[in-house]
């Protein structure tokens, strides 16, 4: 199979669990084991607070600042392993859509002049153009024992990445730790 080109575009915000975590490495261990066995990028674990934001890195930098400023840290928590079928959600972990999840997303929307529309937060587990069959037996290999869906995090700031181009290309430009406690 070959590694399609990624269709991103401008900056996204990426809420990160704490590098060095229980969470964190069963997560970037799961997306490298998927990337290897189906030939899929390699990315950070990450749920995407907003993508495709567009404007000069200096003002992204600003927006984000801002932005993180204005919140808390918040708890997320992995749900039910899905796909929506699209190379960026072929495979995925739903996020609990709390109300402080989908508070903070429309917090971003704001800072940034943007309509994203209804917010849909998952981690995702692989990018790709897979089969159907590919897909259900990746959703059956990580839905086994159950590990993901007893997981969360503490979103604890917010990470400005560079999406431009091929996954493998995209960048993280700057951290912003959440400014309320």
């Amino acid at each position: 199979m070959e590694i399609t080109m990624s269709k991103a575009t401008g900056y996204s915000l990426w809420l990160v669990p704490e590098r060095g975590t229980e969470t964190y490495e069963f997560l970037d261990k799961l997306i490298r084991n998927v990337a290897t066995q189906y030939r899929t990028p390699v990315f950070d674990p990450h749920v995407t607070l907003l993508s495709g934001v567009e404007g000069n890195e200096q003002d992204m930098r600003e927006k984000t600042r801002l932005l993180a400023e204005k919140l808390a840290p918040y708890e997320l928590r992995l749900g039910e392993v899905g796909s929506n079928g699209t190379y960026f959600q072929i495979l995925f972990s739903r996020i609990e859509q709390t109300p402080a999840a989908m508070n903070v997303n429309a917090v971003a929307q704001k800072v940034f002049a943007v309509d994203k529309g209804k917010y849909f937060p998952h981690i995702s587990l692989a990018y790709g153009d897979l089969s159907n069959e590919q897909v259900v037996a990746l959703q059956q290999f990580v839905a086994k024992g159950n590990k993901i869906t007893r997981m969360h995090f503490l979103a604890q700031g917010v990470e400005l990445w560079r999406t431009e181009r091929a996954v493998e290309e995209w960048r993280r430009v700057a951290i912003f730790p959440f400014g309320k406690s």
